[in-house]
């Protein structure tokens, strides 16, 4: 849902002839759709198709892993990638790995 709309705006802005840069966008306050809060006249549809394929594709993903199924919108090759290697394997999960700074 979210690429397809950020492909929309893009159509709707774009200017041939002029230079673009790549930029990262953050989204933040995404809440479910259970928990929006809406105005006095606000209805939530919750049977839509695109809410019942994305419930379907994330069932999948969690069975057989992450990124098993994604939007072709997200492309098929990604040349970079975050370095993880040093990253623990609980995240920040464990209260007791975080890590601690003294003065």
């Amino acid at each position: 849902m979210l690429a397809r709309v950020a492909h929309w705006g893009l159509r709707r802005i774009y200017r041939s002839g002029h230079r673009y840069q790549k930029a990262g966008v953050m989204l933040s306050e995404l809440v479910s759709r259970q928990y929006r809060q809406l105005d006095l006249f606000g209805s939530i549809d919750t049977d839509t198709k695109s809410s019942q394929l994305m419930h379907v594709m994330d069932q999948i993903n969690a069975r057989m892993g992450r990124g098993t199924l994604k939007l072709a919108s997200e492309g098929f090759k990604q040349p970079w990638k975050m370095k993880q290697g040093n990253k623990n394997p609980n995240y920040t999960t464990c209260w007791d790995e975080l890590i601690c700074v003294l003065r």
